[in-house]
């Protein structure tokens, strides 16, 4: 076989190759290419939401909060919810306390609570979790809204 058809018979087969990975190439992951992935804002959080249906997460309605122990180790949990919409809405809010090095939920409170249209709401959960130990925790919120049921 000449050089030329050596060099030819090598641009075939990288071009056949190429048309293969046109037609069947996708991402490493398996899924098509130019398909879109999971929405971050995704409008049905993990987890418990409580007794509500249809929950859609609502961290930005929680103002002002704030999570820590007191001097005896016991967690509590406070804020503000506030309704930006044109409805009455019900929120679930979750205060949990988490091992920053096992990543484990070790305790968590909630507090359910309808606000009126443009209104604002307390939140305080209290004593929800009290500390064994020197491990180092953290707190944090999470907020979903929906309807309850």
């Amino acid at each position: 076989m000449s050089d030329r058809a050596r060099g030819m018979a090598a641009l075939v087969l990288v071009g056949a190759v190429i048309l293969l990975a046109a037609c069947f190439g996708g991402r490493p992951d398996g899924g098509a290419t130019g398909t879109p992935g999971p929405d971050p804002a995704s409008t049905v959080p993990s987890g418990d939401n409580g007794d509500l249906t249809d929950p859609v997460g609502a961290r930005d309605a929680l103002v002002d909060d704030a999570c820590a122990a007191d001097e005896g180790g016991v967690w509590s949990g406070t804020g503000t919810i506030r309704n930006t919409g044109e409805g009455a809405v019900t929120y679930l809010v979750r205060f949990s306390v988490v091992d920053v090095t096992t990543h484990a939920v070790l305790g968590s409170g909630d507090q359910e609570l309808t606000v009126e249209a443009g209104a604002s709401a307390p939140v305080a959960v209290p004593a929800f979790y009290t500390q064994d130990g020197d491990a180092e925790l953290s707190c944090h919120a999470r907020v979903v809204s929906g309807t309850a049921g």
